[in-house]
């Protein structure tokens, strides 16, 4: 499954950042994943297309091209600073920014420092913590996050990228969902995508902050799965909670991988809440 033909590729912050766009209409950017690409939204695209005009890149070190520099830039800031570039060469209106996992906390980070850029936020497990200010919540989501991402600690360590790959997905999946489970072309995604994975732990966060999201007045979408890891609903019912214009939602079954497995469910939940607030 290979979208090389259809990307587009854009020099923004020093980077050439790669996307594939379909469509007309509103625009809704999606940002993938860690350890993934553009192509997590492959399955979903055309369906998307008859209704939206979406836009949906790689970020920065994520898919097949060739790297400018070692990855010292990777970290959540830089995706959001790239991803706002792009909507500012591409959009001339504010869009709907859909996020996965880290791309959910790249949608995040953009959206409350860059709020002129951003309509509406659909956020499926997004990753970040740095708003909770309840020290419990705080450690018990660091710890089950890094307990949940354990087994990829000693094959990256020993330079099995590939292995650290097929871990993380096993855990993040509560261990419910072996990497073999997964569509092949999702399968070949993550591997080629292995690459990134000496990249994260090296990554900082930005600084996102309990009063940054009680400021963020706009429609946020905030999904977890109902059998995913933990730390993903603690982080959401926090940002439900301070978030003024939110509201949460729980897939039953899902887990952290249902954005690649339900393409279809993943497209009607995206285009209700385009429909939903297409008037705000």
């Amino acid at each position: 499954m290979t979208d090389s033909m259809n990307l587009r590729s854009i020099t923004l912050n020093g980077a050439d950042i790669r996307y594939v766009e379909v469509g007309a209409g509103e625009p809704v950017v999606l940002i993938h994943g860690a350890i993934s690409d553009h192509r997590t939204w492959q399955p979903h695209r055309e369906e998307l297309g008859r209704h939206v005009r979406a836009i949906m890149p790689d970020l920065r070190y994520c898919g097949t091209g060739a790297w400018a520099d070692a990855g010292e830039h990777y970290s959540i800031q830089t995706h959001a600073d790239d991803i706002a570039a792009l909507i500012r060469e591409l959009s001339d209106e504010p869009v709907t920014l859909v996020g996965w996992s880290h791309g959910g906390a790249v949608a995040l980070t953009l959206a409350v420092q860059n709020p002129d850029l951003v309509k509406g936020l659909v956020l499926y497990e997004q990753s970040l913590a740095t708003y909770l200010t309840d020290p419990e919540e705080l450690r018990q989501a660091t710890e089950i996050r890094a307990a949940a991402l354990s087994g990829m600690v000693a094959p990256a360590k020993e330079g099995d990228l590939d292995a650290a790959a097929r871990a993380a997905v096993a855990g993040l999946n509560n261990q419910q969902f072996p990497f073999g489970n997964l569509p092949e072309w999702a399968q070949q995604m993550i591997l080629e995508n292995a690459r990134t994975i000496p990249l994260i732990g090296a990554a900082t966060m930005p600084t996102v902050t309990a009063d940054d999201l009680r400021s963020l007045n706009i429609p946020v979408k905030l999904v977890v799965g109902g059998d995913t890891v933990e730390s993903y609903k603690i982080v959401a019912r926090a940002a439900a909670r301070l978030l003024p214009n939110a509201a949460m939602q729980s897939i039953e079954g899902g887990l952290h991988y249902w954005v690649c497995l339900e393409p279809a469910a993943v497209n009607r939940l995206v285009l209700d809440f385009v429909a939903q607030h297409r008037s705000a």
